[in-house]
């Protein structure tokens, strides 16, 4: 089946001679990490841009949320507010990667996603800096009145690996217009469990973005040499309504790339997450997930679905953060096992929900992140 012609990644290459050696470019290349000016986070409910220096080529973005989570007293009438379902990752309600004009963003994702695919691209790491009163994922009891810090990281991995940086991006042009955009999610559900006062929770912050870029060589011709910037590292959501139970389908975006990892996850009301954890009570359940393509092929299946779920959490050293099931590609053989999309049609995932679920029209949703290697 084929991988495709890249078009699109052509926008992103150099207009003068260059060669592309992953072995010339590491041999020659220098890293290079630096901070960008710090960028006021916006308002609940509201998004602000970046944009990145138009030099050397791109392996990594460092992204820090920090500020202090105000909470108020509860007066009469008022309810002191849960850490909701996607708390604290998803304050970070959008993080989207742009380059050249792209008809379609790289990476467009909120923070519990991110959260999620750094806890499984690092094995189950989570000794980390991150500062935040409550638990991930929420729950327990209302935090009480007072100044909390927040300190919240996520790793962006613009190409696919350290060491050879395919789908790194090449951004040493006058042309090059590479950035995107960055939200604040608004004070309410899933941030607050429902039932929660959303005026007495205030967050005020900043945004930084730390660059990982490596020089450019060249070589005895006047050539640059560049590690494969000819491939493009997507990381994109989909998110579909449903109100039935049974199956419920979440298309896939179909591009001309390999599939490396699908993360699924739903909900079926406000707060209310689904999950495939084996002993979930079977009205918040997923009972089966699978990928299918055309009109009845599946390839993958998983029937329970807590048979993927324990995968993941051995694979990962862990569950994986905010009810994720992981699909993933790239955990034993990539060469073997990535998904070649332009080989298939109509592809999907189908989750199979359990009929004991009682699903909330407007509130009930099932979310499917693909990475894709274009």
């Amino acid at each position: 089946m084929p991988i495709g012609a890249g078009v699109e990644t052509l926008r992103l290459l150099p207009n003068v001679p260059y060669v592309i050696s992953p072995t010339g470019f590491a041999s020659g290349t220098t890293e290079n990490v630096s901070d960008l000016q710090p960028i006021p986070a916006p308002s609940p409910g509201s998004t602000t841009r970046y944009q990145l220096p138009n030099a050397d080529v791109i392996g990594k973005l460092h992204v820090t949320l920090s500020g202090t989570l105000t909470v108020s007293s509860a007066g009469t009438g008022q309810t002191q507010p849960v850490p909701g379902a996607e708390w604290p990752y998803g304050l970070l309600s959008l993080f989207t990667l742009t380059a050249n004009g792209i008809s379609h963003d790289l990476w467009t994702c909120g923070g519990a996603d991110l959260h999620a695919k750094n806890f499984v691209t690092q094995l189950g790491q989570t000794a980390n800096t991150d500062v935040f009163p409550g638990s991930v994922g929420g729950g327990g009891s209302a935090i009480a009145a007072g100044s909390y810090p927040v300190y919240l990281s996520f790793d962006i991995d613009v190409a696919t690996d350290p060491t050879w940086l395919v789908a790194a991006l090449f951004a040493q042009s006058d042309q090059a217009l590479i950035g995107g955009q960055l939200g604040i999610a608004d004070i309410g559900v899933p941030v607050i469990a429902p039932g929660g006062t959303a005026s007495l929770w205030s967050f005020a912050g900043e945004f930084l973005i730390r660059e990982t870029a490596y020089e450019i060589p060249i070589n005895s011709k006047g050539e640059l040499i560049l590690p494969d910037v000819t491939r493009l590292h997507m990381f994109v959501s989909e998110t579909v309504p449903w109100t039935n139970v049974g199956e419920v389908r979440t298309p896939l975006l179909r591009t001309s790339g390999q599939l490396m990892r699908i993360f699924q996850s739903g909900y079926y009301g406000p707060n209310t997450p689904l999950s495939a954890l084996p002993g979930t009570p079977t009205d918040a359940l997923i009972d089966e997930f699978a990928l299918a393509y055309g009109v009845r092929a599946v390839p993958y299946q998983w029937d329970p679905a807590s048979g993927l779920a324990s995968q993941n959490a051995k694979a990962y050293r862990g569950p994986v953060p905010y009810n994720r099931l992981v699909m993933d590609q790239m955990l034993y053989n990539p060469s073997r096992d990535m998904v070649l999309l332009q080989g298939v049609t109509n592809l999907r995932t189908q989750s199979y929900v359990d009929s004991a679920v009682t699903p909330t029209v407007g509130s009930a949703t099932m979310t499917a992140v693909e990475e894709i290697l274009v």
